[in-house]
């Protein structure tokens, strides 16, 4: 079995930030537009201070089965005088990952409740305040610049190597906010039903995932100890297109690891195939794994990409960027945390052979639990906004 283990690696300086900065590939045009938006005058505040900041240099095993009837719990329920300066400068306020990503991660909402807003004079500032309740969680997060229950810094913002599902080279396929409770159109698979459930968080409304060591789990799939949404329901990936998929992640402050077995947290779970889902993050002790799939039906690779105790009390963004190619020789896996790429496969096998109905799944799944020794008897953690979408 092949055994990879890669630290991840410290924080980006500010010059290699600048650099990348720099290489935006989207071009000039693209980012006076962008700088254009930057209208509002708090976002110029932002600005300021981004480019002063700048110029001061400153080994497990998975088995699952296909969600059933049987095995568901399912829900019910400015434009403004442009100041004279370089191109050059514009393109590098711009691009920093330092500022006022509000704008393209509230977009739906500007779209939805701000349409008819002229920029400009902090009007979509207030617009997005009048429908405060009704934000997605990723937009609270842009705009309030905290994290959620521990009230840290929010995540950086992700580079210009990022995909973005709401890019204009990607077409969302699904998204949910949570805002309006559990989406009846997926599945659940829970021992109880308030095991899944919305709830409110200092960055917004969330999916809570609760489970015991003493819940029966004889109703849900495999009889193994879990509670997990799946998305199967709405999208399906189909080999060889290319998928952008962005969900965040919370890890209560009081999240106790568990140093004696593992737990999964996401997957891209196989369609009607038995075996070991071609990709999952998991908590190993308190570092984040993921075991990927390349070949035959067993995990063929654990990565370590990073600390997960590090993370406790804050949102994490994370981006996947997926073509599933049985064969490997169109696969793409890129795994983005915070903006980071902290996984890269190209040209590996990342799905089941002729599989069109892998999907995505997020939760918690323990499947050691009742069968093995354990440090915990409770899991609860947070996620929040996902989209899935297409190029």
């Amino acid at each position: 079995m092949r055994h990879r283990i890669n630290r991840a690696e410290g924080r980006e300086s500010a010059d290699r930030q600048h650099a990348e900065c720099l290489d935006d590939r989207t071009g000039v045009e693209d980012d006076l537009s962008r700088f254009l938006r930057l209208a509002e005058s708090e976002e110029m505040r932002r600005v300021t201070e981004a480019r002063d900041a700048l110029t001061a240099g400153r080994g497990v095993r998975l088995e699952d089965s296909e969600p059933t009837k049987e095995n568901t719990v399912n829900a019910s329920a400015t434009t403004f005088a442009l100041f004279p300066a370089s191109i050059a400068l514009m393109t590098l306020l711009v691009s920093s990952p330092a500022h006022a990503d509000w704008w393209q991660d509230c977009a739906a909402e500007r779209q939805k409740f701000c349409q008819g807003v002229q920029a400009g004079g902090g009007r979509i500032v207030t617009c997005l305040d009048q429908h405060e309740s009704e934000l997605s969680t990723q937009c609270k997060l842009a705009r309030q610049g905290t994290s959620g229950l521990g009230g840290k810094a929010r995540p950086t913002p992700p580079s210009s190597s990022a995909p973005s599902p709401s890019s204009s080279t990607y077409r969302i396929i699904f998204q949910t906010t949570w805002a309006s409770g559990l989406d009846s159109s997926l599945m659940y698979q829970a021992p109880t039903r308030e095991s899944i459930s919305v709830s409110d968080t200092a960055g917004g409304r969330a999916l809570r995932i609760s489970i015991s060591q003493r819940d029966s789990y004889a109703g849900v799939a495999n009889g193994v100890p879990r509670a997990e949404v799946s998305f199967g329901t709405r999208v399906r990936f189909h080999a060889g297109r290319d998928y952008a998929i962005q969900w965040t992640t919370l890890i209560p402050g009081e999240y106790a690891f568990d140093s004696k077995q593992p737990e999964g947290i996401t997957q891209i779970h196989q369609g009607p195939a038995q075996g070991t889902p071609p990709l999952s993050v998991t908590l190993n002790n308190d570092r984040y794994v993921v075991d990927l799939r390349s070949g035959g039906s067993q995990a063929s690779e654990h990565e370590d990409i990073g600390s997960a105790s590090a993370d406790k009390g804050r949102w994490v963004r994370w981006i996947l960027h997926y073509v599933p190619d049985g064969s490997g020789a169109n696969a793409v896996t890129e795994l983005y945390k915070d903006g980071r790429k902290v996984l890269e496969r190209r040209g590996t096998p990342n799905a089941y052979p002729g599989d069109d109905h892998a999907y995505f799944k997020i939760g918690v799944y323990k499947w050691w639990w009742q069968s093995r020794p354990s440090d915990v008897t409770e899991r609860t953690m947070y996620f929040g906004d996902v989209q899935i979408a297409e190029r």
